[in-house]
This record gives structure tokens, C-alpha cells and sequence, in this order.
């Protein structure tokens, strides 16, 4: 099975007053509050995405307490599934990827790029405005994906201390997951 990272990044405003992401500890000012889950995107994910999304697992980190698990979610396009099994739970956390028709027009107006496919349905599409070295090219772009409960997340971390953190250049281990590769997850 093929892994894509899943990595916590914010949104903010480009110079050209589109949305841009970045990670928080590039940015002068807090906007920690406006969390966005990304995927680094390229022509093979867009396949993988599309075609063969039964290879295709996005990893996203939860921490509960002290320990941390990278857990692969099933993609099931627009749906990713995320089995809390190894933190001791039996529940799914559900992500939806963020598709041009979940967006009003007016702001949609503001946020193109977005790519259509067969379905004729768009994955917006978000450029990297930051400078971090774990991206070689500063023309990476991202797509997102959202909670489908944002609730379930809230009682996760209430009842249970659960969080989905997403990767970040200082919460590491995402190297081998922007290779090419397969992982056990």
C-alpha cells in the first residue's frame, strides 16, 4: 500500500489575497486556531486518488497522552477512514476531502486553483507559501481534507485525550512517507 503524509498547516492570506498554506511556526503571528489537514499533491496522487484508491492510505498522526500512533486511513474517495482500533477504541474518525462544490461562491471566487476530473467534481487545490526544507520545491501544492463530525474530534480529545495533530517540520517522521514507498501503518 502506498502512504501520503497528512500534515497540520493554517490558512492564510497570500500577498495576492488568495488563501495559501503555511506551517504556524513560519508565521510572525498566531493563527494556530484556523488548523488545516494537508496533503501534498501531485500528478501520481491525483491518479492513486482517482484510480487505484485501495492502494492508497493517508497517514495522519494522533496523540493520545504521551504516545503517538500514525494511523493509515482507508480512502474511499471523497471519504478518508480513520480506525482508532490501536488507541483502544473501536470508532472511525471520518475526513472528507475539501471539494469545490463544498464551498460558497463568494468565496470560491477567491481560492481557485481547483482541478476537475472525470466526475467533473474539483479538489481545491492550495499553494505552500512557507519556506520549509521539508518540501523541495516552494511550488508544492496541497489539497485538504476536514473532519466530517468536527463534534466526534471534540469528545475524542474531551473523554479521551485523543488528538489528531497532523505532521509539522518539528513533529517529524514524516520523511518517509514523501517517498514513494510502502509502510505498514
Amino acid at each position: 500500500m502506498l502512504h501520503r503524509p497528512v500534515f497540520q498547516m493554517v490558512i492564510a492570506e497570500q500577498n495576492n489575497g488568495a488563501p495559501g498554506l503555511i506551517f504556524s511556526a513560519e508565521l510572525p503571528y498566531d493563527y494556530s486556531q484556523n488548523i488545516a489537514y494537508c496533503i501534498p499533491w501531485d500528478i501520481e496522487f491525483s491518479k492513486l486518488i482517482y484510480e487505484v484508491e485501495s492502494k492508497l492510505a493517508l497517514v495522519l498522526p494522533f496523540a493520545k497522552g504521551e504516545q503517538v500512533y500514525k494511523l493509515g486511513g482507508r480512502v474511499s474517495f471523497p471519504f478518508v477512514h480513520f480506525d482508532l482500533n490501536k488507541l483502544g477504541l473501536r470508532e472511525t474518525v471520518s475526513f472528507r476531502f475539501l471539494l469545490q462544490d463544498h464551498v460558497p461562491r463568494s468565496i470560491l471566487s477567491r481560492i481557485l486553483p481547483f482541478r476537475l476530473f472525470g466526475s467533473r467534481r474539483a479538489l481545491l487545490e492550495y499553494s505552500y507559501m512557507g519556506s520549509s526544507a521539508v518540501f523541495t520545491s516552494r511550488e508544492q501544492s496541497f489539497v485538504m481534507i476536514a473532519p466530517l463530525l468536527v463534534e466526534q474530534l471534540d469528545q475524542l480529545y474531551l473523554k479521551e485525550r485523543i488528538v489528531a495533530v497532523g505532521f509539522t517540520p518539528m513533529f517529524g517522521g514524516y520523511e518517509n512517507y514523501l517517498q514513494h514507498n510502502e509502510q505498514e501503518t
